[in-house]
């Protein structure tokens, strides 16, 4: 299993015999490991590159194992043989006579123990966003790391060592600029492009302060790539690049209204970049507006999915308002018109909108991206887990399994383009990708480069991809394309837009794909429960698993979309309707636990107001920040604000927490947590449940995410499975046994999925006694 994946879990082996932080350093002792010769793993002493000043210490940190054969296990297993995991120990000194706040930047690093004290999170794509803020009494201090290789940060190809960097500085112990300067849209043409801004802010100690910030704003032509600002779905300022239409843009004649040329970044890239904004300077006369989102951070936040992509959305929809802003009276954008194109992880998520917003893209052109994380470094050399535990944690990332969803593509015109040398993702992904559209009954024009690797100056602007977006811009199809014949495949109701006119809108059982097949009027589905219709383009009789439905009355009376749904075999015209006390799932709410990145406003962290709890809320809050730039407010109580939109986390220990549900599926008491199954069983767990994460619902369809631990350690284990790292795969709930530290997965009692009305699914795993 994917290092990430397993570190988020749990799954370190020397949680069997206490942890890492408990042994003392012994260069005799021997711990099993799977991958040394010998299948030992000792102790070693690795020597740190160094550097300090009185108010700062650094120190760069190699590490490398000669008695692993790498290239041998790489024979067997591939890329995924290279990604593995070790602890270091090192000390922090700290001089003078008084304590000293300081911050620790932990590039590369996901967890680390300061002086006993954990923390979880870190910073391991390197952003430098939300440093601990630690306060340090003089003299020495024992700091353990674990250290974790993951491929997509490190690469497959060399030696595979783990370089991480430790940072430390002296800071004023007040409130502070946490990053230079203002984040501000640039002024075009004498206008501010959009006008909204915001300042990064740290609190380093106790006492107040006022800050005065002032910047230069960027003076940039109208028609050259420019910064707009606007707020992200969850209350914070992000923005984009835009590039307006030029003077002399090749449109036809009598065109007013454009398409949007989405140009969706790579991995570890600002949107704001040169090598970003001016990749598609060799097309500078496009009939199109060209816009470069940031997904929020240089990693699109969960590599452009919900969090990522909802950035997109909100970006697109900036564009109305920047041309009112600078007073625009040049061609008009159709917001609902995009070609998309993207490189590297913006090549996958090129593959994500084609997959996801069907009905939006009028072509599409993904270069040198990955069809999934599963199938960019498989997940092999998992801790040993019970494959149903397995089947649950996958089909929790079923939505960003672009391989499976490629019939959601028929009747987009495609250009794909790959590098024949890539070293970085492997040309297999464009060519399997190529393969499985022709299976799925589409196609697409396919142009892999000669002698070309990952990246080269005119990757975006080759050839093909030029022809290919000229003739796009002038594309004539009307959207959402009227198909005779497609079909839709579902992992996520709540991340999946239209194809055909068509939406699905709950499954039956979220633990498995929901598919829809269309011919003409006739319509099959598998495991769906109720679908949505385009009244344009649905408006007479259909039959729908060889029942006959009369469109045309409910299309005549609705202005948008409107419903049908089945129960038992009947489908009929109307909303879902639930019949138990328990509301039912909200659209939001839909999906695994990653649906609590779908706030609509910063996140509220609620929790008992203990240290412990509070240092628990504080680890959360910065994760999410330095993960997704997200605002949170920590409330030391679980009273929630009236006017409060966002979504909740709450964090319990024992029976602490409150009972918004009284028939709710899951229950936690002080001596332990009970779960109603599929069959309507009540399973309950004592001392052996140490934590639980769970979803429950809110009222105005926002989500409150559970974290519960017996203890304060048992809270820590739920602490680890908040959505923060992609690929990791955390369902509806889960329930932590002790074993989890260091079997991962296996070690959950239960694990499992809600279905529409909040009931437990068939697919869920309950441990009964």
């Amino acid at each position: 299993m994917a290092p990430l994946i397993k570190a988020t879990w749990g799954a370190d082996p020397l949680e069997y015999v206490g942890g890492f932080r408990n042994l003392s350093y012994d260069p005799k002792a021997t711990f099993r490991s799977s991958l040394p010769t010998n299948g030992t793993a000792t102790w070693n002493l690795t020597k740190a590159v160094q550097s300090s000043s009185p108010t700062s210490a650094n120190a760069s940190l190699s590490i490398s194992y000669s008695n692993v054969d790498w290239d041998f296990l790489k024979t067997v297993y591939g890329w995924a043989a290279v990604q593995y995991q070790a602890w270091a120990r090192g000390e922090l000194i700290v001089g003078g006579n008084s304590t000293q706040p300081v911050i620790l930047h932990t590039d590369s690093i996901l967890e680390y123990w300061i002086n006993g004290t954990h923390y979880f999170g870190g910073d391991y794509y390197s952003f430098q966003k939300a440093p601990l803020v630690i306060h340090l009494r003089p003299g020495t201090h024992k700091i353990d790391l674990r250290l974790v290789r993951d491929v997509r940060a490190f690469g497959g190809i060399g030696e595979p060592t783990i370089d991480v960097v430790l940072d430390v500085q002296q800071v004023s112990g007040t409130l502070e600029l946490a990053k230079p300067g203002i984040l501000m849209s640039d002024i075009v043409d004498g206008r501010l492009a959009t006008g909204i801004g915001s300042v990064s802010l740290r609190n380093s100690g106790v006492s107040p302060i006022e800050i005065v910030v002032s910047q230069e704003l960027n003076h940039v032509s109208i028609y050259r790539p420019h910064k707009i600002t606007f707020l992200h779905p969850g209350g914070m300022v992000s923005y984009a690049m835009l590039r307006a239409p030029a003077k002399n843009a090749t449109c036809q004649v009598g065109q007013k209204m454009l398409p949007i040329l989405l140009a969706l970044h790579g991995a570890g890239l600002e949107a704001d970049s040169t090598m970003v904004t001016s990749a598609l300077d060799p097309v500078s006369n496009l009939c199109a507006w060209v816009l470069f989102p940031t997904g929020v951070t240089p990693w699109s936040g969960d590599d452009w999915h919900n969090w990522g992509f909802a950035d997109v959305e909100a970006a697109i929809n900036t564009i109305p308002t920047w041309i009112q802003n600078v007073g625009w009276n040049g061609y008009g954008v159709d917001i609902e018109r995009w070609i998309v194109s993207g490189h590297s992880n913006g090549g996958q998520a090129t593959w994500y909108t084609l997959t996801h917003r069907p009905d939006f893209v009028l072509a599409a052109a993904p270069v040198s991206g990955y069809a999934s994380i599963q199938k960019y470094v498989p997940y092999e050399l998992w801790q040993p887990a019970d494959p149903r535990r397995i089947a649950v944690a996958s089909a929790s990332l079923n939505s960003y399994r672009h391989e499976m969803l490629m019939a959601n593509v028929r009747g987009i015109p495609i250009q794909q383009q790959h590098g024949e040398l890539d070293d970085n993702v492997p040309a297999y992904n464009s060519r399997f990708l190529s393969q499985q559209l022709y299976l799925s009954g589409t196609n697409s024009s396919y142009n892999e480069v000669k002698s070309q690797n990952h990246w080269w100056d005119t990757v975006m602007t080759t050839p093909e991809l030029v022809d290919f977006y000229y003739k796009q811009t002038s594309n004539p199809d009307v959207l959402p394309r009227s198909l005779d014949e497609f079909s839709i495949v579902i992992g996520d109701p709540g991340d999946m837009g239209s194809k055909g006119g068509i939406k699905v809108t709950y499954l039956k059982d979220p633990g498995q794909y929901g598919r829809v097949d269309v011919k003409g009027h006739t319509i099959k589905t598998s495991n769906v429960l109720s679908l949505e219709f385009n009244p344009v383009l649905w408006n007479e009789t259909v039959t729908v698993n060889g029942q006959a439905l009369n469109l045309k009355a409910a299309a005549s009376a609705s202005r948008s979309w409107f419903s049908v749904y089945t129960s038992g075999n009947t489908w009929s015209i109307g909303n879902l309707q639930i019949e138990n006390s328990t509301p039912q799932r909200h659209q939001r709410q839909l999906g695994s636990m990653t649906a609590i990145l779908r706030t609509q406003g910063p996140f509220i962290i609620r929790h008992p107001g203990s240290d412990n709890t509070s240092h628990l809320a504080l680890q959360i809050s910065r994760n999410l920040h330095q993960y997704f730039q997200a605002d949170t407010d920590i409330s030391s109580s679980y009273t929630t604000p009236t006017n409060a939109t966002g979504n909740v986390i709450t964090l319990a220990i024992g029976s602490s927490l409150e009972d918004l549900q009284p028939d709710f599926s899951i229950r936690v008491f002080e001596s332990g947590v009970s779960i109603r199954d599929h069959q309507g069983q009540t399973q309950k767990y004592g001392d052996e449940a140490r934590g639980a994460a769970f979803l429950r619902p809110l009222k105005g369809g926002r989500l409150d995410l559970v974290l519960w631990g017996a203890d304060y350690e048992g809270l820590g284990q739920a602490a680890r499975i908040v959505p923060m790292l992609t690929g990791v795969g955390q369902p509806d709930f889960v329930v932590l046994g002790e074993s989890a530290k260091w079997r991962g997965i296996e070690g959950a009692l239960a694990i499992g999925f809600f279905d529409s009305s909040w009931e437990v699914t068939a697919s869920s795993v309950v441990e009964s006694g």
